[in-house]
């Protein structure tokens, strides 16, 4: 750091030197009169005389040390402060790391002392839990005892109710029997007049309804035998007048059995009629008596309306003459 600031100040003197040097050469130059000429015994001075050009070579040159000067200067100035600020960086550097130090040597006797605490603490809950235990066991035993003698005491008291209860049930009991007996003997004789009675009804009963029977099914038979007797000479109606509408085809011989169904109205109109089928003929035959049965509508209306029907199959006949 010496060696620096001898540089930096003797540039700064020679600095000056150009400076009062180049002051000189101008007013040699401007004020030429002026000038004291040596004795004549002294030998002749020899002086150059600069033009302009030198001049302002030797000022920007005076100029540019002057800069340089200044600059160094700076760069001093910054180098120095520079050392200062490491200065105190170090400074708070060595603070911080001794307050560190300090910190944990704090922390440290600080967790020594928790720990100690802690240890003492557990000591003493360990200490606590033992006596909670103890007494915990002391109640539980009371406890126990307590339940024995009690359930001791329950057990003679539940012998004593039973004796007492089997003793009351064995009255009990016997009276039940006795009661039970005497209301099944009266039971007995109750369920054998009821018997009697109902096997009396019930032949009652069954002869009436062998008569009622007898007589429903002869009205049954009888009315059976009417309607049957009507629906074949209604049948044979309607045979006969599809009978007269039919037109034997030439192709058909010997006798014709169809089985036509027909649906009908009460008053006889036709609303449905087909032919399942014929004997003694093929499909020609069926239509010949289909168109008969067409033909025939309205067909005849029952002699009584009991036996009306709205659809049914009748059998359709036919012999050669």
């Amino acid at each position: 750091m010496g060696n620096f600031f001898k540089e930096k100040f003797g540039a700064l003197i020679l600095s000056v030197m150009l400076h009062v040097l180049l002051v000189a050469f101008l007013f040699i130059k401007i004020f030429p009169a002026k000038m004291v000429l040596p004795p004549a015994s002294a030998p002749p001075l020899k002086a150059k005389i600069l033009n302009n050009k030198e001049v302002q070579k030797y000022a920007e040159e005076i100029r540019k040390e002057e800069q340089r000067v200044r600059d160094n200067i700076k760069k001093q100035k910054e180098l120095e402060e520079l050392a200062r600020k490491q200065k105190r960086d170090q400074e708070k550097t060595s603070k911080r790391i001794e307050k560190q130090k300090k910190d944990k040597i704090k922390r440290q006797r600080e967790k020594k002392k928790r720990e100690a605490l802690a240890k003492k603490e557990r000591a003493e809950e360990k200490k606590r839990e033992k006596a909670r235990k103890r007494q915990l066991e002391e109640r539980r035993k009371k406890a126990a005892e307590q339940k024995r003698e009690k359930a001791k005491q329950d057990e003679i008291a539940r012998k004593k109710k039973r004796k007492a209860d089997a003793k009351k049930r064995k009255l009990q009991e016997a009276k039940r029997k006795k009661a039970e007996k005497k209301r099944k003997a009266a039971a007995k004789k109750k369920a054998e007049r009821r018997a009697r009675r109902l096997a009396e009804k019930k032949r009652i009963d069954e002869d009436r309804q062998r008569q009622l029977d007898a007589e429903e099914k002869r009205m049954r038979d009888e009315k059976s035998r009417e309607t049957s007797l009507l629906q074949r000479s209604w049948f044979a109606s309607i045979t006969s007048k599809v009978s007269r509408n039919w037109a034997r085809p030439t192709n058909v011989q010997g006798e014709v059995v169809c089985r036509a169904y027909v649906r009908i109205t009460r008053g006889g109109t036709i609303l449905e009629a087909r032919v399942e089928s014929c004997t003694g003929g093929d499909d020609l035959l069926k239509r010949s008596v289909q168109t008969a049965i067409i033909k025939s509508d309205p067909l005849p209306k029952p002699d009584s309306p009991e036996i009306f029907v709205s659809e049914f199959y009748f059998d359709f006949v036919d012999k050669p003459k």
